[in-house]
């Protein structure tokens, strides 16, 4: 694993507010990038904090950990996304016309729906390639949401193929046909 790509990594567990005190050297790879990757965006809970003798007991605590897929409830809204979606077009329309809403939005914040690290797993992502310029992803509520999706691009950008993906064509299909490359 090279030194920029594990400088960045430790960035965003760092800025998601893990805390890895690990004695003696690390030795990411790429199987242990996406396994922490997968937990810190599938869980609010802090699962991995902590102060280890060494990076195979850190790797043991990591195999260790059994999260439920997908773990939807803890990560952002319940109700499909194309309903979701729908809901929040009708009440943004209503915003934008300076009129109240007849009824609340039933969710507490409508914007960040997905991982509560997701910003700074974008940060990660971009240091590996992805042009994200604008953050469109960070505001797509199928990215943000499917957190297969964001490990399947991490997977990609691991690979090397982050500058391939295009994040305004159809994401899901294009990531698939790209993994399944050989």
């Amino acid at each position: 694993m090279s030194k920029k790509i594990t400088k960045s990594f430790l960035t965003f567990l760092t800025r998601a507010g893990i805390r890895l005190q690990i004695s003696g050297p690390s030795a990411w790879t790429d199987e242990s990038i996406l396994k922490t990757s997968r937990i810190v965006l599938r869980s609010r809970i802090d699962l991995l904090s902590g102060d280890y003798t060494n990076f195979d007991e850190y790797i043991q605590h990591l195999d260790s950990i059994v999260i439920d897929d997908p773990l939807v409830s803890a990560r952002g809204e319940s109700c499909p996304e194309e309903i979701y979606d729908r809901m929040l077009e009708t009440y943004a329309k209503f915003h934008e016309r300076n009129i109240t809403p007849p009824y609340p939005f039933p969710y507490e914040n409508p914007i960040p729906r997905g991982s509560c690290h997701l910003k700074y797993f974008l940060s990660f992502l971009q240091s590996l390639g992805l042009r994200d310029r604008d953050h469109y992803l960070s505001s797509r509520s199928w990215f943000g949401r499917n957190a297969d999706l964001q490990i399947n691009t991490l997977q990609l950008a691991l690979q090397g193929k982050a500058r391939r993906i295009d994040v305004y064509s159809d994401f899901d299909e294009q990531i698939t046909t790209l993994l399944h490359e050989t």
